[in-house]
């Protein structure tokens, strides 16, 4: 017999208990991908495969996000290339954006291997495919894309970053860059030797914090990253390294953070490399 609305609800839910079992195991594979791409075409045609491999209909019931999110989320555990442009195009399939599910697929493209093609995907995502449509993102929408661009070492990517973080401060005033971003920023940096943009950033994080944008709070992994950018500067080494000095002591009063052993190894290793007395 054909169900009736409740009862296709309540096996809708049955799915994608089922769904988010494989997408959340403890690895995700091809046998796991096999299976969620199964029960979303079984939820999209209403046919099963029996024992002799004859498909059966049944009842088409129809997935929801929770069903897509599912299975976009285990081809993003992947970590394969093959599965993340599976997960791109199964989003354009949605009827509509996601903002749970569509972070999925900007994470896996902020972690796959670095690219500017990555790179470009995500950000087209972020402004064309998610803000345009009326989608709302969230500060892990701008994190991912962030992040993406930081990673590739592009000479696009310091100002890629810096627009990303710009347009988000001005035109998305109740969301917060958060940590993350700032430290992927200040991270990019630092690996390009640009030390004094290292601490002009955390300054402007630090100041948008006061501001009363709380969600821009620095946390231990953004202070180390200023003490590292410290320790570089060009001018008077002793002077450098007092600073440093200083900071790290004065971390837990300036902002209710203690130092950890990476934070006390990166001052120490500095006066150590110094040739100072």
């Amino acid at each position: 017999a054909t169900p009736d609305a409740s009862e296709r609800k309540a096996f809708l839910e049955l799915v994608n208990i089922i769904i988010d079992a494989w997408a959340n195991g403890r690895t995700v594979d091809e046998d796991a991908v096999a299976h969620v791409e199964s029960w979303l075409r079984f939820l999209k045609t209403g046919a099963i495969m029996m024992n002799d491999e004859k498909e059966k209909m049944i009842f088409i019931i129809g997935p929801d996000e929770e069903s897509y999110r599912g299975v976009v989320k285990a081809y993003i555990r992947t970590q394969k290339e093959e599965y993340l442009n599976k997960a791109l195009s199964l989003l354009d399939e949605m009827s509509c954006y996601d903002t749970l599910t569509t972070n999925l697929v900007l994470y896996g493209l902020a972690n796959s291997q670095p690219s500017k093609k990555n790179a470009e995907i995500a950000e087209n995502l972020l402004w064309q495919k998610m803000i345009s449509t009326g989608q709302e993102p969230d500060s892990n929408s701008f994190r991912q894309v962030i992040s993406a661009w930081s990673k590739t070492g592009s000479p696009d990517a310091v100002m890629k970053v810096n627009e990303i973080l710009n347009r988000m401060l001005d035109e998305f005033k109740t969301i917060d860059p958060d940590a993350s971003s700032f430290n992927a920023i200040m991270t990019l940096h630092l690996r390009l030797g640009n030390v004094e943009e290292v601490i002009s950033v955390f300054n402007k994080m630090a100041s948008l914090q006061e501001s009363g944008r709380i969600g821009t709070r620095p946390d231990i992994y953004s202070l180390n990253l200023l003490l590292k950018a410290m320790t570089r500067r060009k001018d008077s080494q002793r002077e450098r390294l007092n600073e440093a000095d200083h900071m790290l002591k004065s971390m837990p009063d300036m902002y209710h953070i203690h130092p950890v052993t990476q934070s006390f190894n990166i001052v120490i290793g500095a006066w150590s490399k110094s040739k100072l007395p």
